[in-house]
């Protein structure tokens, strides 16, 4: 069995994803039990099932999810950690692990998100449960004997395909009767069978899950993988020619030589090292990224600490006050050069702080009413009428990209980019290919409001922010055309209005 520190490194991110994300959520909602209720109140994000259940289910219920939540996440991270009975323990974590994600994917869109974490739960399995479960599966199933016609290279090239799948040894490869490319018969006392449906079925069934296996690929192909084997037998002269099948054994491979195997163990030295750097990366991203990892005690203050709560407040100055006004650095300004260069192009950043360290309790999606030549309003996002009102909203059904794509378009950093937004929206009638569909005035707003508060089901304080606002160059009305809308002077979408008036006031 090859061994290496990437299996280390797995397990290791597995479960320091599960640390953090427990560890990161020190936020007074976390605290008062209130999270679950505003991450359903995002209507953005949520799914017709989280709409139900934040309709039908009590607070106090919801209440006693938030903790669970917690408790439930760092069960995870407990297990997949344990020294002791892996054997019991790495199978609990999968299956909270599933439950965890299952629930989440199920009641938000996350996109791959949930369902990628609960494959990547599979990687916590050790040998022995693959043993076990080979063993479970040998009980219940019979090996097989597999008539080959040693004369096809179709019947030889299926029969090393499931000799690379037979681990456990369960078919043995005889020769076939005559007339027959393929047979399968259950032992040496019994009859072979030539038809390929039912070849196939005895062969799925030796190998090890393979009768599952058959059942999961013939649903998968909506029932057509036997036939598509019968079709494969008896076409095999094409299929033989078309990859180049052929008879002729494959000669032994040499010995290696004392330069070659002295370039496998340098191959192999180099791969480790690798795995060893890129863990030593993780490891400081992870240090520098977490929230919960202080930049330096005490820490540095947000808006002169007046965000703090009295408790809060209380610990900093307690802080200050021993330090007696030093202050001890716990991470770089800055990110070293190899560290950005290791970590950024590839994407593996480690901030594990999902809804961290409070969820967000704003709602806000990408909306755009633009005027077509004949006097129509229209939403090509949806191809709907535009919606600019968020508080009725039951759930908006967004796909992860088209929500992400909206919560970054409207920050003030991203603004040279709505260049590219407006050009697309300007397209639209080439896209529907109908030359009524013409823009001449296209207005994109953030329509936005905040979560209703605990035992309330209404939110609060909607309003559209206009981010864009465009008008066709030269257009003069015709004839019973509709005359061009003022144009709209865009806002910031990050501020709210009597955060913009109290700047206008100081200016």
């Amino acid at each position: 069995m090859t061994r290496s520190l990437v299996g280390l490194a797995v397990v290791m991110n597995l479960a320091v994803l599960y640390l953090f994300n427990v560890v990161n959520k020190t936020g007074y909602i976390w605290r008062e039990g209130t999270s679950v209720h505003y991450v359903l109140h995002i209507d953005r994000m949520v799914t017709g099932l989280g709409v139900l259940m934040r309709e039908n289910i009590p607070l106090g219920l919801l209440k006693v999810a938030d903790f669970v939540t917690l408790a439930w996440e760092a069960m995870i991270c407990m297990l997949i950690l344990s020294p002791r009975a892996r054997r019991i323990t790495r199978p609990l974590a999968i299956a909270m692990m599933v439950g965890l994600h299952g629930t989440f994917g199920t009641v938000m869109r996350l996109g791959p998100f949930s369902w990628t974490l609960i494959v990547w739960s599979s990687l916590l399995l050790l040998p022995v449960h693959f043993d076990r479960l080979s063993r479970r599966y040998e009980g219940r199933s019979r090996g097989c004997e597999l008539g080959v016609d040693v004369s096809s290279p179709f019947a030889l090239a299926v029969a090393r395909v499931v000799s690379r799948l037979d681990h456990a040894e369960r078919v043995a490869f005889v020769a076939a009767p005559e007339g027959a490319v393929l047979a399968a018969r259950a032992d040496a006392e019994s009859p072979f069978d030539a038809e390929p449906r039912r070849v196939l079925a005895r062969v799925a069934e030796a190998l090890p899950y393979g009768r599952w296996l058959l059942r999961g690929m013939t649903l998968a192909s909506l029932g057509t993988l036997p036939r598509l084997f019968e079709a494969l037998l008896a076409n095999r002269a094409r299929v033989e020619r078309a990859f180049g099948l052929t008879t002729r054994a494959e000669p032994d491979a040499p010995a290696p030589s004392p330069l070659g195997s002295k370039l496998r163990r340098v191959g192999v030295f180099g791969r480790e090292a690798l795995a060893g750097y890129l863990i030593l990366c993780a490891s400081l991203q992870t240090w520098i990224e977490n929230k919960i990892i202080l930049k330096s005690i005490p820490p540095p203050l947000k808006n002169d600490g007046k965000d703090l709560r009295p408790d809060e407040r209380w610990w900093y100055d307690k802080t200050k006050q021993v330090l007696g006004g030093r202050v001890i650095p716990l991470k770089p300004e800055r990110s070293p050069e190899f560290l950005q260069l290791t970590i950024n192009y590839p994407r593996t950043f480690q901030g594990w702080g999902m809804f961290a360290p409070n969820p967000i309790r704003d709602d806000g999606i990408l909306a755009v009413d633009l005027l077509t030549i004949d006097g129509r309003h229209v939403d090509p996002l949806t191809g709907k009428p535009p919606d600019l009102d968020l508080t009725d909203s039951r759930g908006e059904g967004l796909s992860q990209i088209r929500q992400d794509y909206g919560n970054r378009i409207r920050l003030d950093r991203n603004e040279p980019y709505r260049e590219g937004l407006r050009d697309y929206l300007s397209r639209y009638h080439q896209r529907t290919k109908n030359p009524k569909d013409e823009p001449i005035a296209i207005d994109v707003y953030w329509v936005r409001d905040e979560c209703p508060p605990p035992g309330q089901t209404k939110p609060i304080k909607g309003d559209a922010v206009p981010l864009l606002s465009w008008r066709k160059p030269n257009y003069k009305p015709g004839p019973g055309q509709p005359k061009l809308p003022a144009r709209l002077k865009p806002r910031s979408a990050e501020k709210d209005e009597k955060d913009e008036k109290d700047e206008k006031d100081e200016k």
